[in-house]
């Protein structure tokens, strides 16, 4: 079925499908006149496949509408599609998929899939929050001013984080020597922990490689001065290391800091942590999936 015929469905169900799309999708609509506009905006990102349902026929050709969520959370959302796909969808899991309006002013129909969604496998770390893949360190004029930053991406969609610019011996802009130098250490596609302030130039301000969960035993809730500030803290002993990871001031922090108060001494928890030079941080900590005991023989 061409793209063509589907633009011309779409402006036929317009009056009567009601549809909020993600927030990357522009307006696509029917032009005037019944004509519908050339110009189209495409859009692919990993979505939650929630439900689907047999939307009929339109004009003698069959859809279906499909519902979405985004991966990270959000509100979902729905797409229209040939009929087809909806039979080949696992309710629950990730798929890749290209969504495509078409635009012009003032009018709206709902996005347009008409290639196969791919099933996503979710890499290391990429589910959490402030886990990103690192792709590169890239250049660039931002605002008139020379900046370095790195590209990373999370669920098939990259963004550009720029470095703190910092005086040199002679006192010229540089990108913090620091960060700089933990970015040219990661590889493409490396997990990454970033914690970045949002804005027109989102500016990092903590990055380090990530590393997964581990299992361990619980030790006890204490606190640790970093710097000027005395933060919360988990010990946990992890096969023969014993470490105390601190919790960073900002997002998460009071969760993570009321979990550590309903741990008990001795308990078996699953941790996520990363390394600043010697500073271990808390990502995240939870008690440990109880491994199912093995079946016990039946006697001969």
């Amino acid at each position: 079925m061409s793209r063509q015929s589907w633009l011309w469905i779409l402006a036929v169900a317009a009056d009567t499908l009601i549809v909020a799309g993600p927030s990357a999708v522009m307006a696509a609509p029917a032009a005037a006149g019944g004509t519908v506009s050339n110009q189209k905006v495409e859009t692919t990102g990993v979505y939650r496949y929630v439900s689907g349902q047999d939307s009929g026929n339109c004009g003698g050709m069959s859809f279906e509408t499909l519902v979405w969520a985004p991966a990270g959370g959000g509100a979902p959302f729905k797409v229209m599609g040939p009929r087809g796909f909806m039979a080949t969808l696992t309710a629950g899991k990730l798929y890749e998929i290209k969504m495509e309006k078409t635009a012009a002013p003032g009018v709206s129909t709902p996005p347009l899939i008409h290639e196969h969604p791919k099933e996503y496998t979710v890499k290391a770390g990429e589910d959490l929050p402030g886990v990103y893949l690192f792709q590169n360190v890239v250049d660039e004029d931002v605002g008139g001013q020379k900046r370095t930053g790195i590209e990373v991406s999370k669920f098939a969609q990259t963004i550009k984080l720029w470095l703190p610019n910092v005086k040199d011996d002679s006192r010229q802009n540089v990108p913090d020597p620091k960060l700089l130098g933990k970015a040219k250490a990661l590889k493409k596609d490396d997990p990454v922990k970033v914690e970045f302030t949002p804005g027109q130039v989102p500016t990092v301000r903590s990055l380090a490689a990530y590393a997964p969960p581990r299992d361990g035993e619980f030790v006890e809730a204490t606190t640790v001065e970093v710097g000027d500030q005395e933060l919360a803290a988990a010990t946990v002993k992890i096969g023969s290391e014993t470490v105390t990871a601190a919790i960073a001031k900002g997002s998460g922090d009071a969760k993570l800091a009321s979990l550590l108060k309903r741990l008990k001494a001795g308990q078996a928890v699953t941790i996520s942590l990363h390394k600043e030079g010697d500073q271990a941080w808390l990502d995240d900590i939870k008690v440990a999936d109880k491994k199912a005991e093995p079946a016990a023989k039946k006697p001969a």
